[in-house]
């Protein structure tokens, strides 16, 4: 038996085909993202408009307060909160504040989920990810106060037919550089998607909204029940897809990322349809080559976007480190830099010490301070022979000469002066030894 369900997204509406056994799950539009609202008729008939969920109301007029932060205006919705444009008059700044729904406060994992959104991305001070600034409770209202970004969300950039490759990469790359630095401080976002990173006019990407964040490390007491599914179906991991929480990981992020790769060259998810079709196909479909939408998409480009849609997590870039390494070289082939490591100390690696007077200027993020030579950046060893850098070039050092000059002097005495003392005593010895053989 199957059911028909419709976003609740007055923007989008469209309705969807959903099987039984996914009746009751929070399940979002793979379209847009938003929530899907209960079940309304069976397939036979269509879908008719449904009364918008109350949360979608806003929950605060105009020119009200809420803590220190004077509220002027909606900005957006999310799943479990609303944001607004608000105003600090403590630090005369404008921010963003995310409100979670009145309809939510009822459900304890929902509350928590919002303060643990507050936790996860206070932690993170990174170009890439938004920042936050403070969170709190106004009477019975939970809030995170945040930068305001003047852009939009990726979403909305993506024109039908994709955006030149380039500025793709681009924005993959920085992407990718903010979830390295999120992984290496033990947050997953597990719910990366175009909605979910705002662009601003600058072109730079930030990474938002960490409502689904999860550690790194396993957790007997995570908030995520067995059975339960997390993130936008159009794209989810096949783990996230299957439920299987044990191996969700570092690697679910890059496949939401490679999606958005995908997305933004082709202009297309790598699968559409009902919401179960989607489901399924992510599970158990190969999605086609970015090529084949759009001819004109670069082999290199196209391997590294396939390899981040790997069925199976080992099979995807190691680290969102090494794909950004890959990305900067395919922006670059002829720039190597070494490896960077984030500024923040992470558990096993030693704090940044800072160069002695008149030292060579460090590498960045090592650890020592030293100054080290360039290498050629990190990437992973199945990586298309055209994405290498070359064998040779301008940082490789010269081999060192067979033989070298030895010192100048020698405990002072110049090496001259060595050679004529042994040249006399040498004679010496030879005129010695023929007077002892006239005798």
């Amino acid at each position: 038996m199957t059911f028909q369900v419709q976003c609740s997204n007055p923007q989008c509406r469209l309705g969807w085909t959903i099987p039984a056994e996914l009746v009751g799950r929070a399940l979002r539009c793979p379209r847009c993202g938003s929530p899907l609202a209960p079940p309304l008729v069976q397939p036979s008939g269509p879908v008719a408009p449904a009364p918008l969920p109350s949360r979608r109301e806003p929950v605060f007029p105009h020119e009200t307060t809420i803590g220190r932060y004077q509220i002027r205006g909606p900005l957006g919705v999310g799943s479990y909160g609303q944001v607004y444009r608000a105003f600090d008059p403590h630090l005369l700044r404008e921010v963003a504040i995310k409100v979670l729904h009145p309809d939510r406060l009822d459900s304890t994992e929902a509350v928590e989920r919002f303060r643990r959104e507050a936790r996860s991305a206070g932690r993170l001070h990174h170009p890439g990810i938004v920042p936050v600034y403070d969170a709190g409770q106004h009477e019975d209202r939970f809030y995170i106060a945040s930068a305001l970004i003047d852009g939009q969300p990726l979403s909305q950039l993506i024109p039908p037919g994709g955006m030149d490759p380039r500025r793709a990469v681009q924005l993959t790359l920085q992407v990718a550089e903010a979830l390295a630095h999120a992984h290496e401080h033990g947050i997953l976002h597990r719910d990366v998607k175009p909605a979910n990173v705002l662009v601003d006019r600058q072109d730079q990407a930030y990474l938002t909204d960490f409502g689904l964040a999860g550690s790194a490390i396993p957790d007997p007491n995570r908030l995520t029940r067995p059975g339960s599914i997390l993130g936008t179906p159009a794209y989810m991991s096949p783990e996230q897809a299957r439920s299987q929480l044990e191996l969700i990981g570092p690697a679910t992020d890059l496949y939401s990322l490679g999606v958005i790769l995908y997305q933004m060259l082709t202009g297309h998810v790598p699968f559409e349809g009902s919401l179960a079709a989607v489901i399924q196909q992510v599970i158990m479909t190969v999605p086609l080559p970015p090529s084949q939408r759009r001819p004109d998409v670069d082999p290199q480009l196209d391997a590294i976007c396939m390899r981040l849609l790997a069925k199976n997590p080992a099979e995807r870039f190691p680290s969102a480190r090494v794909l950004a390494d890959t990305l900067r070289y395919w922006l670059n082939p002829t720039e190597t830099r070494p490896k960077r490591r984030s500024s923040h100390s992470t558990p096993g690696i030693p704090a940044v010490q800072p160069a002695p007077p008149g030292a060579a200027p460090a590498a960045p993020g090592h650890p020592n301070g030293a100054a080290v030579p360039p290498r050629q950046p990190s990437l992973p060893p199945n990586a298309p022979l055209a994405v290498l850098p070359p064998l040779g070039g301008p940082s490789c050092s010269p081999a060192p000469p067979l033989l070298e000059p030895g010192p100048a002097s020698v405990k002072g005495v110049p090496r001259f002066l060595l050679w004529i003392y042994g040249g006399i005593l040498l004679l010496a010895l030879i005129l010695l030894a023929c007077w002892g053989l006239t005798r």
